[in-house]
């Protein structure tokens, strides 16, 4: 059994098989994460410039909900690097990040997202590695936001 600790409770997500699922169950207002990665292990690739095969990284996972067409990441703990992965990390190889959004250090608005798929995110620190927050925000577009001109809407 894994006996590593985080501030004195069990490290959790270390593993990409053991990602902490996100449930993302409203649109349009911050959905609060927090984590700790003390302890935990590097991976086993590297998405330039974040070194996640050198400091101890977390996995996340999340699945979009009906129609969210972007998401934005928040309220960002310095210090640490979030990035975003596509596909099944778990097994893919090489692991496929996403576009630009592999190593982020800030907050990041309007991250196009498709509707119902599971996106892996990752939380890196340096050193030992410590405790973070992040919020996650789904965009749903306005009924009537239709860039045709001619539109009704």
């Amino acid at each position: 059994a894994d006996s590593r600790t985080c501030n004195g409770a069990p490290l959790m997500g270390d593993a990409c098989l053991n990602a902490i699922n996100v449930p993302l169950n409203v649109v349009c207002a911050p959905i609060p994460v927090s984590g700790c990665n003390n302890n935990a292990c590097p991976e086993t690739f590297n998405l330039s410039p974040c070194l996640y095969n050198q400091n101890p990284t977390i996995w996340y996972k999340f699945t979009i909900a009906p129609l969210v067409t972007s998401i934005d990441i928040t309220n960002m703990t310095n210090g640490f690097n979030y990035g975003l992965l596509l596909g099944n990390p778990c097994v893919d190889n090489p692991v496929i990040g996403y576009n630009n959004f592999t190593c982020l250090n800030g907050s990041t608005a309007n991250i196009p997202v498709t509707a119902g798929q599971t996106y892996y995110m990752l939380v890196s620190g340096t050193g030992t590695g410590g405790t973070f927050n992040f919020n996650i925000i789904q965009n749903v577009s306005p009924v009537n936001d239709d860039p045709n001109p001619s539109s009704p809407n």
